[in-house]
């Protein structure tokens, strides 16, 4: 799977940018480490699948009673 954020460094201060929507954003740090942590957390996040979509591929309602 494709990850939505990039990271890249601009005077010594890591950012991300959005790879669909193209916007840039701070991680405000200067550490490597920290700033690919950050940035996998934001990629992780984006991977996860919301309830409804895991309910919808098994084939149940929302407003099922268990």
């Amino acid at each position: 799977m494709k990850n939505r954020y990039i990271l890249f460094q601009r005077s010594g201060v890591f950012y991300t940018e959005d790879t669909t929507s193209g916007k840039q954003a701070s991680l405000r740090t200067k550490d490597k480490a920290d700033a690919l942590r950050l940035l996998n957390a934001k990629n992780e996040a984006t991977h996860q699948r919301s309830p409804k979509e895991y309910l919808a591929d098994n084939g149940l309602d929302c407003k099922t009673n268990f």
